[in-house]
């Protein structure tokens, strides 16, 4: 295994963005996936650069919550590097100026970006901030944050609810290789850390297609023997090369519906087919290939055009 790049840069640098808010305050979360994180092999090839802010207070001791920091965590021990004054984490700028700080402070031959906090979705974005009365980031505002840094990532991801969806792949497609991100909403623990520190120990030269998958396929064995609830949770990595051709034929497809409207008896079939398909969180977003497989009795061409394209 190659542990460092020919140039002497590490192999990865993570970033993760993290607005404690709530989870924190109330639940000790963001400080659970810190100490998880914290518990795999030690390793010099990856490094951990974490921005911390957005919540009331902080169970680990080394955290300010009157401060905006920033930690490195390598060979196995976390480092503060820096303390600002305490900014909004629900702002594009500052999540834009810690990664394009990070790129250039710590180059790696591959980059991955971890944003974790409450999610609401396409519609209401990501990361709300507890103590700038709950400012968040609109789904433009991330990918003009994540825009800033400067890097091609080969993971994007989203610790938080019910990220997992074309609208927001779309936003973030021309800034990375893979998506990682759940339609449902997740448990309050999140992702599995600690075997996700473990993975890139033994494998630093790994790529975001098998990182992605390990990330799904802990967050959940983890969480199948941990919630009440067990299979009620999902996580996805998403090639995000795909996108823009599935965009095009999923616009064809809807502008083909379009023309069927007038035909009320195609129309009510159309609406039975769209009204009976997967959907996640009491119909917030639903399945793109359980819905194009229920309504290809109506459309057969448009509808093999999008899977084809999945």
């Amino acid at each position: 295994i190659c542990a460092f790049a020919q140039d002497g840069t590490a192999q990865w640098t993570v970033f993760i963005y993290l607005c404690g808010t709530d989870l924190e305050s109330d639940d000790s979360e963001a400080t659970l996936n810190l100490q998880s994180l914290l518990s795999a092999p030690a390793t010099g090839a990856v490094n951990y650069v974490i921005q911390t802010g957005g919540t009331k207070e902080w169970h680990m001791e080394e955290i300010d919550p009157g401060k905006t920091e920033r930690f490195v965590i390598n060979n196995g021990t976390m480092t503060k590097v820096d303390s600002l004054p305490l900014e909004d984490m629900g702002k594009s700028d500052t999540l834009g100026r810690f990664l394009s700080w990070g790129a250039k402070a710590y180059p790696a031959e591959k980059y991955m970006a971890i944003l974790w906090d409450h999610g609401g979705g396409p519609l209401s974005g990501a990361i709300w901030d507890e103590l700038h009365e709950d400012s968040h980031m609109t789904v433009p505002e991330l990918a003009e944050g994540i825009s800033q840094a400067g890097v091609p990532f080969e993971i994007i991801g989203f610790d938080a609810c019910l990220m997992g969806s074309i609208e927001i792949a779309h936003m973030l497609a021309p800034y990375g290789k893979y998506f990682v991100a759940s339609e449902e909403t997740e448990p309050g623990s999140g992702w599995a850390y600690e075997q996700l520190g473990t993975f890139l120990a033994e494998y630093p030269d790994t790529n975001g297609v098998y990182l992605g998958k390990l990330i799904c396929d802990t967050f959940k064995w983890a969480n199948d023997s941990s919630i009440l609830l067990p299979n009620s949770h999902t996580l996805s990595v998403i090639d995000l090369a795909k996108i823009a051709p599935l965009s095009e034929a999923l616009g064809s497809l809807i502008q083909e519906w379009g023309d069927i409207i007038p035909d009320i008896v195609d129309y009510q079939v159309l609406i039975h087919d769209l009204a009976s398909t997967e959907k996640y969180t009491a119909g917030s977003t639903i399945d793109i290939g359980d819905m194009v497989l229920r309504a290809e009795s109506l459309d057969p061409l448009s509808t093999q055009k999008v899977r084809i394209a999945m």
